[in-house]
């Protein structure tokens, strides 16, 4: 997803964090081929991340979920009660079916230490096909302006296999884990429609209704103006 209206280019988005008390920060380095590694950026402040115990499949892109809970162990940070008129917001997920979310409610066991998160806003900026998908041990990244970077890649990117390593400050980039991705261009395709309503007559003429949703300017729960070229949709009626 593109989660502001500048980042209309080929770009990651990187978080980083440590179990390491204090820990100081790193310089991202990327290979293009997987072996020539050069500095694209340097983080310096852990994000607020960890991985899902559970896996809640239920809920509706677009949708407030109110029945289902999420059980994150973070590896930094804490969580926070906020509302829905001002929400912490977070990608959940891996590689390939990342979902943003927003929630409201968090609270954390003060035996296991880990944190259970409800009321949770699903799918969000078209990202309602990893609502079904999660599994156990799914990455839970919070969305801070503050510890969120992200770096330009050249459209010769696009669907190519590199890597990139996050190196600690202070330490010798051998001891970093290799991180291996594929970007995919996803933030520069149009967002599919949303809340897809229709109903048929008796003279089998349909009537068909949904909410326009725009990758540039994206608002949670509101249909936004088309900021695209031009505005076609594409569609298949099956008959069971």
């Amino acid at each position: 997803a593109m989660l502001r209206s500048q980042d209309d280019n080929p770009g990651l988005y990187l978080a980083a964090a440590s179990f390491t008390a204090g820990w100081p920060g790193c310089e991202v380095e990327r290979a293009a081929d997987g072996v020539n590694y050069s500095a694209v950026t340097s983080i310096g402040e852990a994000a607020t991340m960890g991985n899902a115990t559970n896996a809640p499949t239920t809920g509706s892109e677009g949708h407030w979920d109110t029945d289902s809970s999420l059980v994150v162990s973070l590896i930094a940070g804490t969580l926070e009660n906020t509302t829905r008129d001002a929400p912490s917001y977070a990608v959940w997920g891996q590689a390939g079916r990342w979902e943003l979310v927003a929630f409201t409610t968090a609270s954390q066991d003060v035996t296991s230490g880990d944190w259970t998160i409800t009321e949770i806003a699903r799918g969000l900026l078209d990202t309602g096909a990893a609502v079904s998908t999660h599994a156990v041990g799914d990455r839970f990244v919070v969305l801070d302006e503050n510890t969120l970077d992200r770096i330009l890649l050249p459209v010769s990117s696009i669907d190519q296999l590199e890597t990139l390593r996050a190196v600690t400050f202070g330490r010798l980039p051998s001891t970093a884990a290799v991180v291996a991705y594929q970007y995919t261009g996803e933030n520069l395709e149009p967002f599919a429609p949303t809340r897809l309503d229709g109903s048929i007559d008796g003279s089998d003429n349909w009537d068909l209704s949904w909410m326009r949703q725009d990758r540039k300017r994206a608002r949670p729960f509101w249909e936004a103006s088309n900021s695209e070229a031009t505005e076609t949709y594409t569609l298949q009626i099956l008959d069971d």
